[in-house]
């Protein structure tokens, strides 16, 4: 029985590389669809029958499983520095990958990607963060965000979007060095840095933010690791800057800054383990009080008076698009909670309550439930990021949301990890390890990368836009929206336009969300005052006269 079950183990093993290594592969014949590709199912699996495997035989793996984990861990502790620098190097190359070909084939879209790229572009060119499609034409409209006017010199040296798909891999993929800093510096033995850098790479929400499009959250994740790296080789100088710079990266990070003040100041101890360099406890208190107060200062003023003149009012602001339904602002929010305690409570459960929001849950806390108990506060603080996330309605990963908890996750990880030092991580606890990163994995990027392959009307369509001079206003719909944002106006069609071009794309496959009335507003258009000059395999373009 036990032979049967390693057996069966090591073939889950090695079909998961598989997976990993291919993307895997579908089967399509003339009345069924198979796919093999999610690693979820099979991880999960292999993990069950450990559990069996551990109630019949007394060991989790068999003994190929343990030896291939045996020969990994010596690998990374005998070279570090080659197997992280491979491991970003394919990560960045892989999500670089991922995000060119989803934006060549069509698969991006104005939301969210045109709201950032034709800010960046407009820094330089139009004006501080233009943005056609934002409240004020001005991305300050939707966010407070002035850090991403940083990327505008990156247009200056490659004048092309998939520059800034580039660099946001680089800083996500990057922040893996600063994970395997911060786990040294907090006295976490060889070969684990390594391990939890490599699993980091794999984090599917990690990974779901870098996929999707472009947004200044992503910016969350190497500050905020910076910032605890700092704070554990005793650099306050530099926590104090990385922690005002996410001041503008957006209007929710002085509520983070606020909780890491507060864990500072209420329990420095647990910022500076043992036989640790990090900053004295007694620094940590006055820094974290400092800390606590200058950040919910800023927050009210981020939120209460810079953000409304931007959008226009603070009924207007993103806040208020989010928690309208209850109130306007954070001081209404408040006044509606006591006001209607029912109906507030009510809310509440309503997004917590249900699968989505347990599914979300399980995605983004899985790997690190077992560790909470060892490093309860820095657990805690992620599990205020995601109540925040899902009191604004956000149940599902796969865009941004996360990255501002993904570095007190990790950070949570790595201190329970130190708290092990007397023994070095076990080929077994090592495979579990890496094993739960793989529970809600999805599927890997190179699968991401074969379903995003353009094919030739997306070439056709890009030439023809391409042809459509810069200094031209265009409307335009959704998914070609990315495609025509490097000039001062870019709109989505909707009504009668009034832009000096039109276009858009009906063929098969084209997405068409943003847009929902596009073929009435095709059949629509002035024949008197527009002329088509593109007709061609569903991409329609229109010239005014």
């Amino acid at each position: 029985m036990t032979r049967a079950l390693d057996a069966l183990m090591s073939a889950l093993a090695i079909l998961i590389g598989v997976l990993l290594l291919t993307g895997g592969a579908h089967f399509t014949g003339p009345e069924f669809k198979v796919e093999i590709s999610q690693v979820d199912a099979f991880a999960l699996a292999l993990f069950a029958l450990a559990l069996t495997r551990h109630r019949l035989a007394g060991g989790y793996f068999p003994e190929a499983i343990l030896a291939c984990s045996r020969r990994g861990l010596e690998i990374l502790e005998r070279k570090p520095g080659a197997v992280l620098a491979g491991a970003i190097a394919a990560y960045v190359i892989l999500q670089t990958g991922v995000s060119a070909w989803r934006f060549a084939s069509f698969h991006a879209n104005a939301y969210d990607l045109s709201y950032l790229d034709q800010p960046i572009w407009s820094t330089f060119r139009v004006g501080f963060l233009h943005s056609s499609l934002a409240v004020n034409q001005t991305y300050l409209g939707e966010h407070f965000a002035p850090a991403i006017a940083l990327f505008a010199p990156v247009y200056r040296v490659w004048d092309s979007v998939y520059a800034l798909f580039f660099v946001q891999s680089l800083i996500l993929g990057g922040s893996a060095w600063l994970l395997y800093r911060l786990a040294l510096a907090l006295g976490v033995r060889a070969p684990a840095p390594i391990l939890l850098s490599l699993c980091f790479l794999l984090y599917q929400p990690l990974r779901a933010a870098n996929t999707f499009d472009f947004r200044e959250d992503n910016l969350f994740v190497p500050v905020f690791l910076g910032a605890l790296l700092a704070l554990a080789t005793a650099r306050t100088t530099v926590f104090w800057l990385l922690c005002a710079f996410s001041w503008f990266v957006k209007e929710n990070a002085a509520l983070f800054t606020a909780l890491l003040g507060a864990w500072a100041c209420l329990a420095p101890r647990s910022l500076r383990p043992a036989g640790t360099a990090g900053v004295r406890p007694r620094r940590l208190r006055f820094h974290g009080a400092v800390l606590f107060v200058s950040s919910l200062a800023v927050f009210c003023l981020v939120n209460q008076e810079l953000t409304p003149i931007f959008s226009g009012g603070s009924g207007k602001t993103r806040f208020a698009f989010r928690m309208g339904a209850m109130a306007q602002s954070g001081t209404g929010l408040f006044a509606f909670a006591l006001e209607h305690p029912f109906d507030f409570f009510a809310y509440l459960a309503k997004q917590f309550l249900n699968a989505s929001t347990l599914k979300y849950f399980l995605i983004v806390f899985t790997p690190f439930l077992f560790f909470a108990r060892s490093a309860p506060i820095p657990f805690l603080i992620a599990l205020a990021g995601f109540a925040m996330n899902v009191v604004l309605g956000i149940h599902s990963v796969g865009f941004h949301y996360e990255c501002v908890i993904i570095p007190f996750l990790f950070y949570s990880l790595a201190l329970a990890l130190s708290r092990q030092r007397s023994r070095a991580l076990g080929s077994a606890p090592a495979a579990c390890i890496l094993l739960s990163f793989l529970f809600f994995y999805g599927r890997s990027p190179v699968h991401d990368l074969r379903a995003f392959v353009p094919g030739a009307h997306h070439r056709m369509v890009s030439e023809e836009l391409q042809k459509i001079p810069r200094e031209a206003s265009v409307a335009t719909q959704s998914a070609l929206h990315p495609h025509l944002t490097h000039r001062k106006d870019a709109f989505l069609l909707a009504g009668p336009p009034t832009a000096d071009y039109v276009a858009v794309d009906l063929s098969e496959g084209i997405d068409r969300y943003g847009t929902p009335n596009l073929l009435q507003d095709v059949a629509a258009m002035d024949s008197a005052s527009y002329d088509k000059v593109v007709d061609r395999d569903g991409l329609i373009i229109w010239k005014k006269r």
